[in-house]
């Protein structure tokens, strides 16, 4: 039996809330806070992220929301 090494793309995303002034501030202090594993919402494998114009993943760029308390 063959021994191999396998890399498998994987991508999720991170659910933060952050006090900031604006959204812009939001998203630099979350990440300069970094994350810890239980504010990971969603991460899967995928055989291909991106192929030509098709991206298989849904959050594929940072987005930031004002929550009403």
């Amino acid at each position: 039996m063959k021994k191999y090494g396998v890399s498998i793309p994987i991508a999720g995303y991170v659910y933060k809330e952050v006090e900031a002034e604006s959204k812009e501030e939001a998203l630099e202090k979350a990440f300069d806070e970094g994350y810890k594993d239980d504010e990971i919402a969603e991460l899967d494998m995928y055989d291909v992220l991106a192929e030509g114009s098709v991206c298989y993943t849904y959050h594929t760029k940072a987005e930031v929301e004002e929550i009403d308390d």
